[in-house]
């Protein structure tokens, strides 16, 4: 139950935190690094790229125009970006704290120290 709560958490915090970490250091990159063109478009660069899939499948199903026009709006791509990083995210560090969790040190069950030997 702890690690699907933390794994929730996590997939909430660290895309922000990513956002956070890149657009300070977006100021000292070179553009190609910041940004690129997308189907025409442009979206956020190959350093953005871990949060912002869901911009680069959003620019993907636009430009082959595979929604419908009631869906092609901003609540819905807030939502979609939201949503689809917190469940990408949340996933991966379900499987991951899995992973720690097997490392966790066992505690071997002992027997009782064996009996003194006879004395003659």
């Amino acid at each position: 139950m702890r690690r699907i709560i933390f794994s929730i958490i996590l997939g909430i915090v660290f895309p922000f935190i990513c956002l956070i970490i890149f657009s300070w250091a977006s100021n000292y990159l070179p553009d190609g690094l910041v940004i690129l063109r997308f189907y025409g478009v442009k979206a956020p660069g190959i350093l953005a790229a871990p949060f912002a899939i869901p911009v680069y499948l959003e620019i993907f199903v636009k430009a082959h125009r595979l929604l419908p026009k009631v869906l092609n709006n901003f609540w819905f791509s807030i939502i979609f970006f939201i949503l689809f990083d917190w469940i990408l995210y949340g996933t991966i560090f379900y499987f991951v704290l899995g992973r720690f969790k097997r490392f966790k040190k066992k505690t071997v069950e002992t027997s009782p120290e064996p009996p003194e030997p006879p004395q003659f």
